[in-house]
């Protein structure tokens, strides 16, 4: 049911007007309006999303309980609509009243921002079709102008709201493809480029957005960037969906590599105003370490960490554990995947180190502290833990952030910096499965296939080297046990060394005691952990035992009765025994018909080596 909003009286001192797009706003006059507490807000929300719309108790009350409303809940509503007529509506009273089968909100454009969005879509989409385009291109930049930031980001905790938000953005990034589009049209591709870069890191799928970027590089005279924002988008579409850009796309490459004429800039009518880009900023923090641009292969794992956090309906956020062998890239896969996350949490993104330098873990009181001041957070922490965590799950509870949790010892030391509530996402890292870490979407690492392996050696010390000796790279890579890092170590060395004949190389590091020494020594990120012995701490003694004497067996793959029969044990206590080596990445599983496992092979040899 549909009722028409009441005319507006602009200018009264005593008008009440509302925003929704940015953080939930209402003023009278000059003057802001208390809105009350958390579930009040909620009501009122959902009301003005549906301004002019019946909107039902049973939708309020999901609005503001999600599924699970108290006995109270009916009371509680009339409580929150009486309270909103007399304290935040006040002479706007009666624009606010009961329809069965709920309550109707009447509003006008002049009244709520979300509105005088609506009648400027209108108005755009009226401009075009008369073939008035300066005229739609105005209309549409004023309507996104009217936004200030992500819509309500402290009630979208709440899936129903959640929702409505969602829309909202879709709307939003619709009517920005539709201006962009236009001011190309118009012959403003210089003017647009901010703005149109901005949105594309925030909406890295979006073909629409991708082909405004490519014309309006091309037309400033940017050739090669706009190629190269093709090559993103392809790289991005494969990797993350298996799919292909459109034939549109592909067909305004073909013309921008070719310098077609039909994508050059049109000639700008005399007397047409520039149109300047509307702004959106948010301030949201994006404090991830750089994305690899050679991250190669783990297609299925991206895809399944980013199926996880990209959950709609979700009352606490969504969690990942990635876990695995030391050198696997778990780091790296956690960063390339948030940074492709930055739409779905629109208040930011966090990185934060669980360990020092040297590998001990850091007090959760830093920790915390550090996750608080990067949100924004400047007041007084408490020293006593418990509250402590109080104030930082309440201060998260109210946003929608991504945090990553980097080299976590145990499930333990990350319960604590969990959000309690909210729509935050979070990706930890950790040689250790963390399988008792509740709620939690499990993705384990191994090495790279040998092809994926390869291709990354390749691109760190070139292709054409690769591809003149694919037998040696295959050695090679087959030595680094397909570990990104071992590989990166390696090709770090090679790329240094371009005299260096890659099946000499291959010699090389195929003698144990020389692949250790290169996979344990070396500066910065490029050096696995020092030794074995580096996971002693990480079991207890007779497992320990165990592990040193399965590495009788080298690197070749063993079943569980093999392994069984080394240890004298019986099947049931060596499945235990590897379970937990596999624990904290001692030990992984291999390919193959039936169930069998592997020691990596550097871990293998310097643990049988005493120098190590």
């Amino acid at each position: 049911m549909h009722a028409p909003g009441p005319a507006a009286s602009a200018g009264a001192a005593d008008d009440t007007t509302f925003a929704v797009l940015g953080p939930l706003e209402a003023r009278r006059g000059e003057q802001p309006v208390a809105l009350g507490p958390f579930k009040q807000r909620a009501m009122l929300a959902m009301l003005l999303c549906r301004a002019n719309r019946v909107v039902s108790v049973s939708t309020l009350s999901e609005a503001v309980w999600d599924d699970a409303p108290p006995r109270t809940a009916h009371k509680n509503l009339q409580v929150y609509i009486a309270t909103v007529r007399r304290d935040v509506l006040g002479p706007m009273r009666g624009h606010l009243v009961h329809s069965p089968p709920g309550y109707l909100l009447r509003m006008g454009p002049d009244e709520l921002d979300l509105l005088r969005f609506a009648k400027l879509l209108e108005t755009a989409r009226a401009a075009a079709g008369r073939g008035e385009s300066p005229s739609a291109a105005r209309a549409l930049r004023d309507a996104l102008g009217l936004w200030r930031g992500a819509p309500m980001p402290d009630l979208t905790v709440m899936p129903l709201i959640a929702s409505e938000v969602t829309a909202l953005e879709e709307t939003r990034i619709s009517a920005f493809e539709d201006w962009a589009e236009l001011a190309l049209a118009l012959g403003d591709h210089v003017g647009m480029l901010p703005s149109i870069q901005r949105e594309v890191e925030s909406h890295p799928l979006r073909e629409r957005l991708r082909s405004a970027q490519m014309l309006a590089l091309h037309r400033s005279g940017r050739q090669a960037e706009a190629l190269a924002a093709y090559e993103s988008m392809r790289q991005t579409l494969s990797r993350d969906l298996g799919l292909r850009p459109s034939p549109v796309l592909e067909r305004l490459y073909q013309g921008i590599l070719t310098a077609d004429p039909k994508v050059a800039a049109p000639l700008t009518p005399q007397g047409v105003v520039t149109i300047s880009p509307p702004s959106r900023e948010t301030g949201a923090p994006t404090l991830l370490p750089r994305d690899l641009s050679d991250f190669t292969g783990r297609g299925a794992e991206v895809r399944e960490v980013l199926s996880a956090l990209r959950v709609g309906r979700t009352v606490s956020g969504p969690i990942v554990v990635v876990s695995g062998l030391s050198g696997s890239g778990k780091t790296a896969l956690a960063v390339h995947a948030a940074h492709r996350l930055r739409e779905r949490f629109p208040d930011g993104q966090v990185f934060v180190k669980l360990r020092d330098m040297w590998g001990q873990a850091r007090p959760l009181s830093s920790v915390q502290a550090e996750v608080l001041g990067a949100t924004g957070y400047n007041g007084e922490i408490p020293s006593a833990e418990g509250s402590r965590t109080a104030l930082y799950r309440s201060w998260l509870a109210d946003r929608r952030m991504l945090l990553v949790l980097d080299d976590a010892s145990s499930e333990r030391a990350v319960r604590p910096l969990l959000p309690g509530a909210g729509a935050n996402g979070v990706i930890i890292t950790s040689w250790r499965r963390l399988s008792a870490l509740e709620s939690a979407r499990h993705v384990e690492l191994g090495g790279l296939p040998a092809t994926e392996a390869a291709e990354l050696l390749g691109k760190i010390i070139g292709s054409g080297r690769v591809e003149s000796d694919p037998g040696a790279a295959e050695r090679i890579v087959e030595a680094c046990g397909g570990l990104p890092l071992g590989i990166r170590i390696a090709g770090a060395r090679l790329s240094v060394q371009r005299h260096l004949e890659l099946a000499r190389y291959a010699e090389w590091i195929s003698d144990d005691q020389v692949l250790v020494k290169e996979l344990t020594y070396g500066e910065g990120d490029l050096v696995l952990p020092g030794s074995a012995t580096t996971y002693r701490h990480e079991v207890d003694r007779s497992t320990w035992s165990a592990f040193l004497q399965l590495t009788e067996l080298g690197s070749e793959p063993f079943t569980l009765e093999e392994g069984a029969v080394l240890l004298g044990l019986s099947t049931w206590e060596t499945a235990r025994i590897i379970d937990q080596l596999m624990d904290v990445a001692m030990v992984a599983s291999a390919d193959g018909p039936s169930p069998s496992y592997r020691i990596p092979r550097w871990l293998a040899v310097s643990a049988r080596t005493p120098s190590h």
